[in-house]
């Protein structure tokens, strides 16, 4: 979890480097969403995963979505009209994966 902390900070500095606002460890009644960027169009549930070198990035991406849809994170936003994207992101050592699904 120390690892995930470690690169979920530096996703979320350099999204505020380039002037993006996001709103991190977003409460909800089963867990918390680790990012929700709110753009004019989309909202976007970020789900961050980390694993050790040499693991499967496919399986961690899955596992980020998993968790977004399991604990229906997406029901914070109801009364929004936005679609919303999640989005998982896997780190596994120093390679970053992705996987969004709408």
């Amino acid at each position: 979890i120390e690892q995930e902390a470690y690169y979920h900070s530096l996703f979320y500095m350099i999204l505020v480097l380039m002037g993006v606002e996001i709103d991190l460890e977003v409460l909800t009644d089963k867990g918390r969403i680790d990012g929700v960027l709110e753009l004019e169009n989309q909202i976007y549930l970020i789900e961050f995963k980390y694993a050790k070198a040499g693991s499967q990035m496919d399986r961690l991406t899955d596992k980020a979505i998993k968790q977004i849809k399991n604990k229906n994170y997406g029901e914070r936003f109801l009364n929004d009209s936005r679609p919303r994207v999640v989005l998982g992101v896997g780190f596994a050592g120093k390679k970053i994966g992705y996987k969004k699904v709408l």
